[in-house]
């Protein structure tokens, strides 16, 4: 019976054993769960972070693809404006010349002034041809020569809130000083 005993203490306690390690297996296959669910979590936020700048990045590279879009539409479009002014104006001169000289002493002004500024024989009859062929560069050069010397002082007579904002709006910084029609007289 001792025998008995001895054999069922033993197989108690292996019992106990099987049972204590298949507990500790549980415990470690848990643990090995929970930390492979938490490196999948930490993953999916990682990828999700930087999906989530990604799409930032593609949104603002996007954006700013836009805003140079509409900033050279925009400077063709001023250019085209340029372009179509100077046209004009050009139009306007060449047309406008043969009108100064159809008196003797019209003609007789382009001819003393080809004298005086050196201008050559072929001023008077190559006139038109040489306004035609302004370029805008040309145009713009003689402009910031002769047009926008420092210190320069511009007078405008109106509605003084459609004149700042007409300013303001037209980015020129600009030091504004109001004079009522009654103190300029």
């Amino acid at each position: 019976m001792a025998d008995q005993k001895e054999s069922s203490v033993l197989f108690s306690l292996k019992e106990l054993m099987d049972l204590e390690q298949e507990r500790i297996a549980r415990e470690e296959a848990d643990r090995a769960r929970k930390a492979e669910e938490l490196r999948l979590k930490r993953e999916a936020e990682e990828r999700a972070k930087r999906e989530l700048e990604e799409q930032r990045a593609r949104e603002e590279e996007e954006r700013r693809r836009a805003e140079a879009q509409r900033q050279r539409e925009e400077e063709a479009r001023l250019e085209a404006i340029k372009q179509a002014e100077i046209e004009r104006a050009k139009r306007y001169l060449a047309g406008l010349y043969p009108l100064g000289l159809e008196t003797n002493e019209q003609v007789a002004a382009a001819i003393a002034e080809t004298i005086l500024f050196d201008l050559g024989e072929d001023w008077v009859p190559r006139y038109r041809e040489r306004v035609m062929a302004v370029t805008p560069m040309q145009a713009a050069e003689a402009a910031a020569r002769f047009f926008f010397a420092d210190p320069f002082a511009l007078v405008l007579v109106g509605d003084r809130d459609a004149i700042r904002r007409g300013i303001e709006d037209a980015g020129i910084d600009a030091e504004i000083e109001d004079l009522p029609l009654d103190e300029a007289a």
